[in-house]
C-alpha cells in the first residue's frame, strides 16, 4: 500500500512545475528498499505488470543521481532472477505437452501461461530500457549478468516474443551505451 502512495508521489513530482531531483531523491531513499525488493516477492508467473511498470516509473523519475549503486545492481539481480523463472516455465510448459494427459484444455491453460509470460517478458525489457536510458554506458557492467540470457533468447528455436524483446534489449544496449 505505501508503495503505491510513493508511486503516486513520485509521478506528481515528475509532472510538476516545481519538481526538483533533490525532492525526489529525498522520497527515494527511504522507500528505495521496499521499490527495489517488492517485485522479488513474486515469482513469474504471478508478477504483476504494475509492479514492473512502478519500478520503471522509479528508475524515471529518479534518475542515476538518485540511485546507488546497490540499488540499480539489486534491480538487475531481481530482473535476473525473474529471467530465470522464465525459462523454467518455459520448460515446464514444454514438459506438460509431452504429457499423456495433454488435451484441448490443457493447450488453453499453456497459451494463456504463455501470453502472460511474453507479457512479462515485455515489462523486464521494460525496465532495462528505463535503466539504460537513465544510466546509459554506466549501466553495462550491470547488464553483463543478463547479457547472456538476452543471448540465449534469440537462439533458433526460442518463441517470437522472446526473440523480439531480446532484440529490443539489443537495440537499447546499442542505442543508450553505444558509441
Amino acid at each position: 500500500m505505501n508503495m503505491f502512495f510513493n508511486y503516486g508521489t513520485a509521478c506528481s513530482l515528475h509532472s510538476s512545475q516545481h519538481w526538483k531531483r533533490n525532492q525526489t531523491k529525498t522520497w527515494w531513499q527511504p522507500s528505495s528498499t521496499h521499490s527495489v525488493e517488492y517485485p522479488r516477492h513474486f515469482t513469474f508467473q504471478f508478477m504483476h505488470p504494475a509492479v514492473m511498470f512502478f519500478c520503471c516509473q522509479c528508475v524515471k523519475v529518479v534518475g542515476a543521481q538518485g540511485m546507488t549503486r546497490e540499488q540499480t545492481g539489486e534491480i538487475v539481480k531481481v530482473l535476473q532472477e525473474r529471467l530465470g523463472e522464465h525459462f523454467k516455465s518455459v520448460e515446464d510448459m514444454q514438459e506438460k505437452r509431452r504429457e499423456e494427459d495433454y488435451d484441448e484444455g490443457v493447450e488453453e491453460d499453456l497459451q494463456f501461461e504463455g501470453e502472460t509470460n511474453e507479457m512479462l517478458l515485455s515489462k523486464v525489457a521494460d525496465v532495462i530500457h528505463s535503466l539504460f536510458g537513465v544510466h546509459g554506458a554506466a549501466l553495462l557492467p550491470y547488464f553483463n549478468p543478463l547479457c547472456p540470457i538476452f543471448a540465449l533468447m534469440l537462439a533458433p528455436g526460442r518463441s517470437p516474443a522472446e526473440r523480439q524483446w531480446s532484440l529490443c534489449v539489443f537495440d537499447d544496449v546499442l542505442e543508450f551505451a553505444g558509441p
